[in-house]
């Protein structure tokens, strides 16, 4: 429905009448799918006293050190890190974990230690040509967190501008629509890379082949890089991309609880002051949640016109 007004629209009022503008206010609809329909949670780790998946039973083994010290789980992986590939242990997850998505979301609760160049929290690869891993701190991007995806050589990074902080819990997000071929990355339910890939062999399920990739670790990667130091709380794989509502819970809501009820208890929207009719603006949408309370939590990309 439109409603056409001459002048301009102001939040306080209608100002003095401009013949020469003409105000169209649209009435959007929010179409707000209250169920993870389209996503389907495949596999679930939550460290609490071992490496294994609570939902889909690829269970984690953890990888005996080289030189270094040894990876625990005791409510979180602990991982020593430091030195070379495999100089300290790390959790191996089964080869092609990633073969039965295709579009993709990697979630993970992770605390840095101490910021290792290249070191790599996940990391699912064959080869140097084939990976998918992501890099709080890289040799590249300023040292700003990036996704790298090598599916074939020809290596694409979704570089963020964000320095990933030491010594306190982020959630990290990483999504892979297969349609549009964007990816995103979020840290705390905020999106803070995005970048649309040449085509859908960077698909990270599509890596490697019907075999997928076969050298999977929590805490350790391909290249023998300097390991990745600190805890990872939760590390879960979707097939599908979460809704941004989903990933603002989550944040909110922390490692120990996945979101499953997106029925909105209430919604909102706001835009700036005024519009004139010349511009347009893009309004915020939020709304809560039944189990993250009162909450507001951004869901503007889950609004459609």
């Amino acid at each position: 429905m439109k409603l056409n007004i001459n002048g301009i629209f102001s939040r306080h009022g209608f100002a003095r009448a401009a013949s020469k503008h003409l105000i169209a206010l649209t009435l959007f609809f929010l179409a707000l799918p209250c169920l993870l329909s389209a996503q389907t949670l495949l596999h679930r780790y939550s460290f609490v006293s071992d490496a294994s998946d609570s939902v889909g039973a690829a269970n984690g083994t953890i990888v005996a050190p080289g030189a270094g010290s040894a990876a625990t789980i005791a409510n979180g992986l602990s991982l020593p890190g430091g030195g070379g590939g495999g100089f300290s242990g790390y959790v191996s997850l089964p080869s092609g974990i990633l073969t039965n998505t295709t579009s993709l979301t990697v979630e993970c609760w992770v605390t840095q230690n101490t910021a290792n160049t290249w070191a790599t929290p996940w990391d699912f690869a064959n080869s140097g040509s084939q990976n998918f891993g992501l890099i709080p701190n890289p040799g590249n991007n300023n040292g700003n967190m990036e996704v790298a995806f090598t599916p074939h050589g020809n290596e694409v990074d979704l570089q963020s501008g964000i320095s990933f902080p030491s010594g306190s819990e982020q959630y990290v997000s990483l999504t892979f629509n297969n349609f549009t071929l964007v990816g995103n990355l979020y840290t705390n339910g905020a999106l803070i890379a995005t970048h649309t890939f040449p085509d859908a062999t960077y698909a990270p399920g599509s890596i490697g082949g019907a075999v997928g990739t076969t050298v999977n670790a929590l805490g350790n990667d391909i290249y023998g890089d300097p390991q990745f130091q600190g805890t990872i709380y939760e590390f879960r794989i979707w097939n599908g991309v979460v809704s941004q509502r989903y990933l603002s819970a989550s944040a909110v809501a922390g490692p120990s609880v996945v979101i499953t009820n997106l029925t909105p208890t209430s919604a909102s929207m706001a835009a700036g002051d005024s519009v004139i009719i010349t511009g347009t603006e893009q309004a915020a949408v939020n709304v809560t949640l039944p189990q993250t309370g009162s909450t507001p939590l951004l869901a503007t990309s889950d609004a459609t016109n």
